[in-house]
This record gives C-alpha cells, structure tokens and sequence, in this order.
C-alpha cells in the first residue's frame, strides 16, 4: 500500500459540533499513479447525511507517495469528535 504523505485538515461541520454528533464514513477510492485520490464514493455512512461531504473533500485532498500504477482501494474513514483518521 503507497505510504500517504498529507491529509487536509478536518473541517467538521459546525451543526454536527454544535449537537455532539459523532460518526465514520466509509469511502472508496482509487490511488492514481501520481499519488492523487480519484474516484472518491461513499460507501456507508452513520449517521448519514452529517459529514459524508467533509469526508469527501478530506479523502480528495490526501496524497500518498507515488506508486507508479493505479490502485483501487477502500478504506474506512473515522470521524470522532473534532478529529479524523484515515485507516
């Protein structure tokens, strides 16, 4: 698996904030072979319609280092609290 070299920060929505909401989304993507995301869906997400689309923009901005082919992968993103990991 190409190593990731940056993620963007988490922006979690205010409203989730403000009502203590905390969830994960799944999503699926690919790795190009310049080491940009591509193909970013969402898979599942719970609960759903409160940080799918600030998950989308987190795994559309992660770079990993260049693998030199297309790779398909899926991997589940963890939203906590105020905080986000990519595993």
């Amino acid at each position: 698996m190409p190593r990731l070299v940056s993620q963007p920060s988490l922006r979690y929505p205010i409203q989730a904030l403000r009502r203590s909401v905390e969830g994960y989304v799944q999503v699926d993507f690919a790795i190009r072979p310049d080491g940009n995301t591509a193909d970013v869906r969402i898979i599942r997400a719970d609960p759903r319609g409160v940080i799918e689309r600030e998950a989308s923009r987190v795994v559309e901005g992660l770079r990993f280092a260049p693998p030199g082919r297309a790779i398909p992968t899926e991997r589940q993103t963890s939203v906590l609290g105020r905080t986000a990991t990519v595993v």
